[in-house]
Parts: C-alpha cells; sequence; structure tokens
C-alpha cells in the first residue's frame, strides 16, 4: 500500500473521530430554519449531517478529476499493449513481384 494512501487514511480517520467526538460533546436540541422549513433536532446529528454532506460534496467535486486520470491511465495501458505488440511481433515481407514475362517489349523477328 503506497505510503501516501496510508497517510490519506490515517488523517481521514483522525478528523472523523475529532468531529465524533465533538458531535457527542454537543448534544442539545437545536432549531433549524430553512426558507419554510423548520426543524428540531439533536446538535449531534445536524453536525453528522453536515460532515456527511462535505464528504458527498468532495466526492462529487473530485469525480470527474478522477474519471479523467482512469481514461488516460486505460489510454496509456492501450498504447503500452500496442506498442509492445510492435516490437515483439515481426515485419510482414513484402508481397513479391508477380513474375514478368521474358519475351515482353521484345519485337518479333
Amino acid at each position: 500500500m503506497p505510503v501516501l494512501l496510508i497517510v490519506a487514511l490515517v488523517l481521514a480517520l483522525l478528523i472523523a473521530v475529532a468531529a465524533l467526538i465533538f458531535a457527542l460533546q454537543n448534544s442539545v436540541t437545536v432549531t433549524i430554519a430553512f426558507l419554510i422549513w423548520h426543524a428540531q433536532m439533536p446538535l449531534t446529528a445536524l453536525l453528522l449531517i453536515a460532515l456527511g454532506l462535505g464528504a458527498l460534496i468532495v466526492l462529487l467535486a473530485a469525480l470527474p478529476w478522477m474519471i479523467s486520470g482512469r481514461l488516460a491511465l486505460a489510454r496509456a495501458r492501450r498504447r503500452a499493449d500496442r506498442l509492445e505488440h510492435e516490437r515483439t511481433t515481426p515485419p510482414a515481407s513484402p508481397e513479391p513481384a508477380p513474375p514478368t514475362d521474358p519475351g515482353a517489349g521484345k519485337l518479333p523477328n
């Protein structure tokens, strides 16, 4: 496993644990208003929902980059396979020229 991936996973885990601890310590009920919608919910739930929505937004923002990277990798692999095939396959021998008539071009006696 690459070191950068391990560091990213550990960092993500630490952020998630810190957010969970923060949410659990702030469990009072709050009133939420959005346009004409009003609701009451524990601050814990609100913070966890906000954390989940933030993660979803990051994923959606990174999706085009991830897809283009995978497409570029697939193109590079196909090109490498084609070049390897060309390198290992001997060139085809040219078609032999049709035999010429030895009497062609001579004038009759």
